[in-house]
């Protein structure tokens, strides 16, 4: 009786230990970057695309980019980009992480108003690729200022991963310990 009672702790013991390590280090909080956005049209209307960025810089940070990414830090973004492109590698790069877009689309766009809405995967810094959403919204011209004889668009850019908080293996061990204890009850029955 005590071998297998052993040999079922054992199990349990090797499925806490797998689920354990299994666990991912995902990214895990928000951030918001703010600047200046070149459209290739002033009226937000008929813009299609960013041309270029202009002093883009991080404006808030919480959760796992606290400590390593600081407000105020320039942020790299890709120019030109469609608002309907498909992916692209290093969309955006700040502070050691990276942010890989998979896909946008224009949720809101009028002569005074744009948001642009999207998904990728965010990584660097030792975590492990997460899921993320973000926006880009700008606002009416008139909130713009004009650099080298182009209207600059101000904008603001959110970015938040989207991650499920792993159970660190606690629903393995407990099947586990389940198991083992369903497994010793039958073998009592029967003796």
């Amino acid at each position: 009786m005590n071998k297998i009672l052993l040999k079922y702790a054992g199990i349990a013991a090797l499925a806490f230990a797998v689920s354990t390590t299994a666990s991912a280090a995902l990214v895990n909080g928000a951030i918001t970057f703010s600047g200046g956005a070149v459209l290739n049209n002033v009226d937000m209307n008929t813009a299609t695309s960013v041309v270029s960025w202009v002093d883009p810089v991080v404006a808030s940070r919480d959760g796992d980019y606290i400590g390593l990414v600081n407000v105020g830090a320039n942020v790299a973004l890709v120019a030109p980009w469609s608002f309907t492109s498909g992916a692209i590698n290093n969309f955006w790069s700040v502070g050691g992480f990276n942010f890989d877009l998979t896909s946008s689309t224009t949720f809101l766009k009028t002569a005074n108003n744009l948001i642009v809405n999207g998904t990728g995967f965010i990584s660097g810094n030792g975590f492990d690729s997460t899921a993320g959403s973000w926006s880009l919204s700008s606002q009416a011209p008139s909130a713009g200022q004009i650099i080298g004889g182009v209207t600059t668009q101000v904008f603001s850019f959110s970015a938040a991963s989207a991650t499920s908080v792993p159970d660190g293996g606690t629903t393995a061990a407990l099947l586990g310990a389940a198991l083992v204890g369903m497994s010793l009850l039958a073998r009592r029955r029967a003796a």
